[in-house]
């Protein structure tokens, strides 16, 4: 599954824009009174205007399999690097194969970065805006897990991940190129443990071949 554009509410494109723009220094691709749209690889990250109280989503960048350290030095130097444990901000999920960690943006969305070793995308060129591959998971929280996952599975055709979880509360659907990670409201999320939040959501993506879309509301 490949995540080609997701829209988000942003209750400041101003600072919203500065953020990406100046901090992670992506591409800005629009930007008008409304909506600011950056280029991510192969994804286009947009935020639509809101009045909405500070909505706030959770999200994950795809890094080389072989950058984890090169890009987290990166991000260290612009803004903090969010604590993991007591002794780390990288997290080991070996059942992912997978190296991440996680950082706020200017409206304390909780990003990530995010290295899958069993994809073969290790590369020789220095760390740089350029290496994001593009968003690779994004937070669905809803009501109901179960219910949502079947729904996803049958009006979508995304799998529930191989290498899971699927609990009662909390579901990863698709795959390492892109993940849909269906968490129950309120339920925290990794590392914060900020209670999850349901607002508009748009994701565009491509599984099977077929461009598809998923509109939360």
């Amino acid at each position: 599954m490949l995540i080609k554009e997701t829209m988000l509410l942003t209750n400041n494109i101003k600072a919203t824009a500065e953020f990406y723009t100046k901090v992670l220094q992506l591409p800005l691709i629009d930007k008008s009174e409304n909506r600011v749209s950056f280029s991510v690889g192969h994804t286009t990250l947009s935020f639509l205007n809101t009045s909405q109280s500070n909505p706030v989503y959770h999200f994950a960048f795809s890094i080389p399999s072989n950058k984890v350290d090169e890009a987290h030095e990166y991000i260290a130097a612009r803004t903090m690097i969010l604590p993991f444990t007591g002794e780390t901000t990288i997290a080991d999920f070996t059942n992912w194969n997978a190296h991440a960690f996680y950082f706020h943006d200017n409206q304390n969305n909780i990003l990530e970065f995010i290295a899958h070793h069993d994809l073969p995308n290790d590369t020789d060129k220095p760390f740089s805006p350029a290496s994001i591959i593009g968003i690779c998971e994004i937070g669905i929280p809803v009501d109901n897990v179960a219910q949502a996952g079947e729904k996803i599975f049958e009006d979508y055709k995304v799998p529930y991940y191989i290498k899971g979880p699927r609990l009662s509360d909390f579901s990863v659907m698709g795959d390492e190129y892109g993940l849909l990670i269906v968490t129950k409201i309120g339920r925290g999320w990794l590392p914060t443990q900020q209670p999850a939040e349901r607002y508009f959501t748009k994701i565009i993506f491509k599984n099977n071949g077929q461009d598809k879309s998923i509109t939360v509301s």
